[in-house]
């Protein structure tokens, strides 16, 4: 299990104890961590900044292409990792190509949630209600109907979202 937070705190905890990681960035605000293994972990940051993490206990800065604040991060297994943040940005990552590409989904809203399903089948929440879905060619506008800010959002499958915000907001997204 991994923990990020300001100053580029990065630590794990091995079973027994909370073991630190040399983050890549020491200035950096770490915002949120995913991965899929012990050696595939990556964080985003409010200033923009992407790190890996393949081994040992040194996380390495990746070139994200952005300073837009970064706030979630989420992967599908060998095939890619998005971000999202400030102002509707994301960022996709493909392990093929090895580069992170700068976006924005179809709204300007602040994002602080992604789950990345499949690689054309990605959703994105964030303040005022917003969801977006990536579908592989365009980002949609998902009507949440709620005005809240949502914060995170998960599935147990492809057809199966649930999505998570302030003042208790929960809600289930089937298609």
């Amino acid at each position: 299990m991994y923990s990020c937070g300001n100053a580029g705190v990065i630590g794990y905890y091995n079973g027994s104890s909370y073991v630190p990681s040399t983050p890549a960035s020491t200035s950096a605000n770490l915002q949120a961590v995913w991965g899929d293994a012990a050696n595939n972990v990556y964080t985003v940051a409010s200033n923009g900044t992407i790190s890996h993490h393949t081994g040992g206990s040194v996380f390495m800065a990746m070139a994200s292409g952005t300073t837009t604040a970064l706030n979630a991060v989420h992967g599908f297994s060998g095939l890619d990792v998005w971000a999202a943040g400030a102002g509707g940005a994301v960022d996709q990552y493909t392990i093929a190509s090895g580069k992170w590409v700068v976006s924005t989904a179809a709204t300007t809203q602040n994002l602080h949630g992604v789950w990345d399903a499949d690689t054309n089948d990605v959703y994105v929440v964030g303040d005022a209600g917003a969801i977006q879905h990536w579908n592989g060619g365009e980002w949609l506008n998902m009507p949440s109907g709620v005005t809240t800010s949502l914060r995170a959002v998960h599935g147990t499958a492809r057809s199966h979202i649930i999505v998570g915000g302030d003042n208790g907001v929960v809600l289930l997204g089937t298609r």
